[in-house]
């Protein structure tokens, strides 16, 4: 289970960690950046160093650390630690107990179903498809009316039978949305965009009455760290590949400009594995950055699926 060299690591390396007591080498470079500006040259620094690697970014307003007796040497640094990335819904299994790996079940597709059809005017598809089958039209199936002659009820045809023959594609976007509304998910949030992490790494979350609140608090005493991952395709998405995003057009993901990185109960701290460099935010920050909250989680109003979504009374939605 530990030696494909990417999830966890080969056993000739577990031997050497067995043998000598774990390696001491630094993994990726850290960073004590003394200014905003700094931070900034250093990620150009790491891509010059990777000119053909996409690079994206987590950040938090402090690092964490994996507190096990054995340490993967690819993720051990000497001055952090191992490394962890974890999702929450995989440090919560943790803290219950240690030795299940279970499979992540999301909601329903037919639940969401119910919230996808409230992006399509289904009051004037259904007035069309009456049209068309009172001039002879044959309409009863997602495929006849994805070759049917009305565009509209093509591009919906189309969406329910992608929605039925395609779930697997359609469950990262699912996925990404459940993460970004405050849902548990596998997924681990990042960013392609240096300034959203920043947001997150100078913000901390809490409560504020009924709505959830990102308060800025700097660069929480010098404790603020940015991770900058290398972008790898197989194991991370971007919301604007997936089409079930395209169509739902949530809000939230898209001004976060987010990628997220998949995991499962076997590779619990695997975003971890694709860190190119740490950036510790060493110095004073009095102000927030380009972005504030209600840049990155637009209000119902603003964001349709959202509202879309709070409209069933499903779910605890996260809002701010």
């Amino acid at each position: 289970m530990s030696s494909d060299g990417s999830t966890r690591f080969s056993t000739d390396s577990f031997k050497k960690v067995i043998d000598e007591g774990g390696f001491m080498n630094s993994p990726f470079p850290v960073h004590r950046a003394k200014s905003e500006q700094d931070v900034r040259e250093f990620v150009k620094k790491i891509q010059t160093k990777f000119p053909t690697k996409q690079l994206c970014f987590r950040g938090q307003t402090s690092h964490y650390t994996l507190n096990r007796e054995v340490k993967n040497p690819k993720l051990n640094h000497p001055d952090l630690g191992e490394t962890s990335l974890v999702p929450s819904v995989w440090r919560h299994m943790l803290n219950s107990t240690l030795n299940v790996f279970p499979e992540f079940v999301g909601i329903p597709l037919l639940f969401w179903s119910s919230i996808l059809y409230k992006m399509w005017p289904m009051d004037e598809i259904h007035s069309r498809e009456k049209a068309l089958q009172t001039k002879g039209e044959w309409l009863y199936t997602a495929s006849d009316m994805e070759d049917c002659s009305d565009e509209l009820l093509r591009a919906f045809g189309k969406f329910r039978l992608d929605l039925l023959v395609d779930e697997a594609v359609f469950q990262t976007g699912l996925l990404t949305m459940m993460q970004h509304y405050g849902l548990p998910t596998p997924f681990l949030d990042l960013t392609s965009e240096l300034d959203v992490a920043i947001f997150f790494a100078t913000h901390k979350f809490g409560f504020d009455n009924t709505h959830a609140a990102y308060d800025f608090a700097g660069t929480n005493g010098q404790q603020s760290i940015i991770y900058v991952l290398s972008l790898r395709e197989v194991d991370m998405h971007t919301n604007e590949r997936n089409r079930v995003m395209q169509m739902a057009k949530p809000e939230r993901p898209r001004r976060q400009s987010c990628v997220v990185c998949s995991t499962n109960a076997w590779s619990i701290n695997l975003p971890a594995d694709y860190i190119v460099g740490a950036i510790l935010m060493d110095y004073e920050m009095t102000q927030a950055g380009r972005y504030g909250t209600p840049d990155l989680f637009p209000s119902p109003d603003d964001d349709p699926f959202l509202k879309a979504w709070m409209s069933t009374g499903e779910y605890p939605l996260t809002v701010f």
